[in-house]
């Protein structure tokens, strides 16, 4: 077997991903520990310990990624079913609520007409995943402006789109955001919002796996869109 054969290379890459979340886990609940510990009037060290679990979640995100990446890579992916949209998408708000304090800016959520009763074809952890990236690409490239998060219905499909001021992603870059080859050569583009980490790629592969379909594209009048399309149905 070559050290390149990708089902191999994926299971590296999952033993990697859970050999890391031991030691995170360890470290958040020692954050935790000290955080409980604090006096009130100490600000300046809990604003360095807030700091610090911000980064604790970025490690958690890119270990979810290589987790994926891995299970990519492995054709080792989980049957799709009908799923609650609702929950998750606010659950992954939740999740990048303090990335965004972080850089600034916030999230502000659209529900539309979706309902506790609006269920889609998807697997939960892979959209996790690839909203949660596309919510981060969102307020890592958005300028401090806020990110809209909206769910809206469009003809049997249920559309998760996530705006920000951000410059948007050229038609012709986008293979280059979401493709593993790309991801060697938009390193080189220090201006480009994604050649920041591997996100979009791992959106990508999540998405594909979700069964949803991953878009972009300019808003109007200024700024990005990205979006998740999925089969829908009412429950």
């Amino acid at each position: 077997m070559s050290d390149l054969d990708p089902p191999l290379v994926g299971s590296l890459l999952g033993l990697a991903a859970h050999d890391l979340r031991n030691p995170l886990s360890a470290l958040r609940s020692n954050l935790g520990y000290l955080e409980s510990s604090l006096p009130a009037a100490d600000e300046d060290t809990r604003e360095a310990l807030s700091d610090a679990f911000v980064s604790c979640d970025s490690l958690l995100r890119i270990i979810d990624n290589l987790d994926w990446l891995g299970r990519t890579l492995r054709g080792d992916t989980a049957a799709i079913g009908s799923l609650p949209v609702l929950g998750i998408v606010q659950e992954v708000i939740a999740q990048n609520a303090a990335l965004a304090v972080s850089h600034e800016t916030k999230i502000q959520f659209e529900q539309g007409a979706v309902t506790d009763s609006t269920w889609v074809e998807s697997e939960r952890q892979a959209l996790t995943v690839a909203l949660s990236n596309v919510v981060r690409n969102g307020i890592q490239h958005g300028g401090r402006g806020p990110v809209r998060v909206a769910i809206t219905l469009e003809a049997g499909r249920c559309v998760i789109s996530v705006r920000d001021p951000g410059e948007p992603i050229p038609d012709d870059a986008w293979a280059i955001a979401t493709s593993a080859v790309g991801q060697l050569s938009a390193k080189k583009r220090s201006a480009a919002r994604y050649g920041y980490g591997f996100g979009l790629y791992a959106a990508q592969a999540a998405a594909t796996a979700a069964g949803a379909t991953l878009g972009h594209g300019a808003e109007a009048g200024g700024g990005s869109v990205m979006s998740l399309s999925l089969k829908c149905s009412e429950k």
